[in-house]
């Protein structure tokens, strides 16, 4: 039989469990880390979008798109006059268009379709450090709590349950 390191014999094999979900929580903090970083300096919208087509919940108030008239889950149905059916669809549009030319949006708000146009911005870093910065450092320090707890007080249903609800 092998033995295990002192410091780890007292953890038990929950350990390992949890070892494995820092390791996983880690690599999906850097690799939404690298996607955020690779907007900088990128054409964008002049306001957020999720995958079903829907301006995001987050952004600048002062960002054009938002300024235009966009709101939280309006639906993107059509770019310049082409109906767009995936983000894909639409972020290749946005990208291919130089900053400072308008792109005509029809927006979709509860029924009631309406026109904005907004001309392409850049996504800068100023607004990478407002939007993205308080949100991966709020959710660095509440992993790094997790963690403490877990090594304060290893093995409990307690420091699990907070562990787990700080990687949440």
């Amino acid at each position: 039989t092998s033995r295990l390191p002192s410091w780890l014999s007292t953890r038990g094999r929950g350990f390992y469990v949890f070892a494995l979900l820092v390791v996983f929580m880690f690599g999906v903090a850097v690799v939404c880390l690298i996607n955020a970083v690779n907007m900088i300096n990128k054409p964008f919208a002049g306001f957020l979008y999720y995958p079903l087509r829907n301006v995001g919940s987050v952004g600048d108030l002062e960002w054009a798109g938002l300024k235009a008239g966009a709101r939280y889950q309006d639906i993107i149905e059509e770019v310049n006059g082409k109906k767009v059916s995936t983000t894909a669809e639409l972020h290749r549009i946005v990208v291919s268009t130089p900053p400072g030319t308008p792109i005509r949006y029809l927006l979709n708000r509860q029924g009631q379709a309406f026109v904005i146009e907004v001309p392409v911005s850049v996504f800068t870093t100023k607004d990478f450090v407002r939007l993205f910065g308080p949100l991966f450092l709020a959710g660095v320090i509440f992993g790094v709590i997790g963690i403490v707890v877990y090594f304060l007080k290893p093995g409990t249903g307690a420091s699990w349950a907070f562990f787990l609800f700080c990687f949440s």
